[in-house]
């Protein structure tokens, strides 16, 4: 009973406080843990008894002392400081055992840097406060990563919050004090931790690759007013709970698939709906459709990866779209797609995993000059004519389009080189027919494929150089002269 009436009258007075002064909810969350250790110490006593002392060995872990008139009780402790920081990971294993039950740690205000990993794994610890007055600067990478900690108020001093600081935490809340001066939010900082909404203070610049990675309950992220955010890193939001996000105004760098595996449906900056060029709609199901107009030069890479419900893609007359950068269809819907003539160069997996394509064309004076590796890998097209400007067929540009089952080449093929794997387990390949200019097959390029016939060699002759297994697991393929007719060749080329 003793612990019951500190509670109860502890909750009445900040019910009081709370009416009387409309205190912020910060300050409330302060007042509260304050009653919570008030009432906690009157159940353990304010007696010499139930204050923790540390052992001179332990001193040397914690260097300094306490600031004035801190109080210290069984079950909490003062963290004790160097002049600039918190010790490291050797603190956090080897503190003696009856430590292990330590929940919460003040942070004296004279530290200015807690170290790297030196609350990491502590899963007793849930509430770490900062004295008022804080100068702490910045939390180091895994500080306090894998603890129980559920809440926390970052001090206005704090500059960088670093790599997984609070990753794998059950996480549910952060305040930031006013005035804050943060810059940087660490590479997975808050990553798989349960917060369910975020205000980032304005003086943010840099949001780095991952930090809210896989954050399933956030649903909201809020920019405070003239934010200076410039830059966010690559899947900063990926596989978050995120169903609404409206960035800040300004000149921000959007790495790719920021978003990608989120829930978000809307996206705007600055309260206008995104640009669909920033690549923000990665990995979402918000576009349907899409129009390049006739100003786009270039796709960048994952710019639309991941939107499922993309079956449409239209080029603007006269465009003047000129490349397609790595991964920027990757995993789409799209059914068919017609590039303008101008297009010369398709990156690496820019069309792959589209399960849904079925047809590809150039307009007629195509200047497409390279297809790169992965190009259409695991695609379903039918057929393929490559344009006569083509110089080279990266690795697996076609591999695993089971669907497949013609490739042809414009007249006049300026094509050297077909690499390894190109056209690798296409199973319904039959014919395949490669023009007198090419001078190297790549191994494996027509491995794998048991329905292929016969591969047309237009020069009368076999490439100068074939790579090993060309033809390996494709029992029935030849190759076939067009002036000599058909030559009996071995089914492996090994």
């Amino acid at each position: 009973m003793r612990g019951f009436l500190p509670l109860n009258f502890c909750y009445m007075l900040l019910l009081s406080i709370n009416e009387a002064t409309r205190v912020t909810k910060m300050k409330r969350r302060k007042i509260l843990g304050f009653m919570v250790v008030l009432a906690l110490g009157t159940l353990n006593g304010f007696s010499e008894a139930g204050a923790m002392e540390l052992s001179p060995e332990e001193r040397e872990l914690f260097l300094g002392e306490p600031s004035s008139g801190a109080l210290l009780f069984r079950n909490t402790m003062v963290a004790r400081g160097t002049p600039v920081g918190l010790r490291g990971h050797e603190s956090s294993i080897t503190m003696k055992d009856r430590y292990l039950d330590v929940w919460r740690i003040v942070i004296p205000r004279h530290a200015e840097v807690l170290w790297r990993e030196c609350f990491r794994g502590r899963k007793s610890l849930v509430h770490v406060v900062f004295e008022f007055g804080a100068q702490l600067t910045r939390i180091e990478k895994y500080a306090c990563a894998e603890s129980s900690l559920c809440a926390i108020d970052i001090p206005a001093s704090m500059r960088t919050l670093g790599e997984r600081c609070f990753a794998e935490c059950p996480l549910q809340s952060i305040l930031f004090e006013p005035n804050s001066q943060l810059g940087t939010v660490g590479e997975s900082a808050f990553s798989s931790s349960f917060l369910r909404s975020i205000v980032l203070p304005r003086s943010v610049s840099t949001l780095e690759a991952s930090c809210f990675l896989w954050c399933s309950c956030l649903d909201s992220v809020t920019f405070e007013e003239e934010s200076q955010l410039t830059r966010v890193g690559d899947g900063a939001f990926f596989n978050s709970g995120l169903t609404f996000i409206n960035f800040p105004r300004g000149h921000a760098d959007f790495a790719p698939c920021i978003l990608h595996g989120s829930c978000v449906t809307a996206i705007f900056v600055a309260g206008v709906p995104a640009d669909p060029w920033l690549g923000l709609h990665a990995g979402t199901d918000l576009l349907q459709t899409l129009e390049v107009s006739q100003d786009i030069e270039c796709i960048r890479p994952f710019c639309f990866s991941g939107c499922r419900a993309l079956t449409s893609v239209t080029c603007a007359p006269d465009s003047r779209l000129v490349t397609i950068e790595g991964f920027a269809f990757y995993e789409t819907g799209l059914q068919s797609i017609t590039l303008p003539k101008s297009v010369r160069v398709l990156g690496e997996h820019c069309f792959s995993r589209c399960s849904a394509l079925t047809s590809f064309s150039l307009e007629a004076g195509s200047q497409l000059e390279r297809v790169e590796e992965y190009a259409f890998s695991e695609s379903s097209l039918g057929t393929i004519c490559i344009p006569a400007s083509v110089r080279a067929l990266g690795e697996r540009c076609f591999a695993e389009c089971r669907s497949l089952a013609s490739v042809t080449f414009e007249t006049g093929s300026l094509l050297t080189s077909v690499e390894a794997y190109t056209f690798y387990y296409c199973s319904a390949l039959q014919k395949a027919t490669l023009p007198a200019s090419v001078q190297t097959l790549g191994k494996h390029c027509f491995a794998f494929c048991p329905s292929l016939l016969s591969v047309t060699c237009e020069a009368g002759s076999p490439p100068a150089e074939i790579g090993e297994g060309v033809f390996e697991s494709s029992p029935q393929a030849r190759f076939v002269f067009s002036h000599d007719g058909e030559r009996d060749e071995a089914s492996s080329q090994d």
